[in-house]
């Protein structure tokens, strides 16, 4: 499968991005409804991590109703590897006081297959969450132009 070479950007065009990025942001977070689909975060995600050059992990808090509390990126890599902690993941979502999570992280080689390596940290984190009552709803996995639910293939 040929990997995609990470998109390169005019400074007109990474301000537009960022334009996107902050009008999402001011949707995705308003108090308004709940994430009904993993599909009412694609856009934001993608945009957030899409360009990356790095890897990234970040957590999507929720309210009770799956509303956004608050986005935080908690850990960055290198182009191919990255150290994810479940304990700072359950320690933020804590002091959110959130009802549930979604976990993103992104592949800068382009290709979102999730490695042995995620599957793992998932389960892991999965089980930590649910300890505290902490619902994990879904992990993405964002590439240059395509985002990974595990939810969406049942790995959730």
């Amino acid at each position: 499968m040929p990997v995609a070479a990470p998109l390169t950007y005019t400074e007109d065009e990474e301000f537009l991005i960022q334009e996107a990025i902050n009008i999402l942001e001011r949707h995705v977070f308003k108090t308004g409804p709940a994430l009904e689909s993993p599909g009412d975060v694609y856009r934001f995600l993608q945009l957030k991590l899409g360009r990356e050059d790095h890897e990234v992990f970040g957590v999507l808090f929720l309210d009770t109703r799956h509303r956004v509390l608050a986005f935080e990126t908690l850990f960055h890599g290198t182009i191919n590897a990255l150290n994810v902690h479940p304990r700072r993941i359950v320690q933020r979502a804590l002091e959110h006081n959130c009802a549930a999570v979604i976990l993103v992280h992104n592949h800068p080689s382009g290709v979102t297959t999730p490695s042995s390596t995620d599957r793992q940290s998932l389960i892991k984190i999965k089980h930590l969450l649910a300890e505290m009552d902490i619902q994990l709803l879904d992990e993405f996995i964002v590439g240059h132009s395509d985002v990974y639910s595990f939810a969406e293939h049942g790995l959730i």
